[in-house]
């Protein structure tokens, strides 16, 4: 019973884990993609100063 139970909540915790890092990366992925419009914008109107 034991035995089973370790499993299911390995498996819950596997999934649990691959959510959260699915978040984390799309957040960070979203994250970069703004910083980097940011710094395509800074560079362009820096350099037409």
């Amino acid at each position: 019973m034991s035995l089973l139970l370790g499993i299911v909540l390995y498996c819950l915790g596997a999934l649990v884990v691959q959510w959260v890092l699915r978040r984390v990366v799309r957040l960070l992925g979203a994250l970069g993609l703004w910083l980097g419009l940011l710094g395509a914008f800074w560079n362009f109107f820096s350099e037409t100063r």
